[in-house]
């Protein structure tokens, strides 16, 4: 049973997802996706990344200050002063990143 695929189409929704796992801290997911663009052959780079590009642009909103901090402190794995950051913010990014915050530093109070 053959499956038929389009390498740009795919490109297209791993960047997407990339953009969209980097917004959430998820690094190796960001990695397990860039390893499947590289998969990919040339032609989809060449013709998918300015599709990328647009979608990248489309979902492009100003980030409340908080959450950039929040999300800066998540990344140095400061995870309680994260939630704390982000309590109060109801954005999808926020509400994940201040719930797996509050997991990691209760998972981090364990060891």
């Amino acid at each position: 049973m053959a499956h038929d695929y389009d390498p740009v189409s795919i490109y297209v929704e791993l960047s997407a997802a990339i953009y969209e796992l980097e917004t959430r801290g998820l690094q190796l997911q960001v990695k397990w996706a860039a390893e499947q663009l590289v998969g990919l052959p040339e032609h989809a780079y060449e013709q998918g990344a300015q599709k990328a590009a647009q979608y990248k642009t489309q979902q492009f909103q100003p980030e409340h200050p908080r959450l950039i901090q929040g999300r800066s402190l998540f990344e140095l794995k400061e995870y309680q002063r994260a939630a704390h950051m982000l309590s109060g913010l109801n954005t999808p990014v926020a509400v994940f990143l201040r719930c797996y915050a509050l997991y990691l530093a209760g998972d981090k109070r364990k060891e």
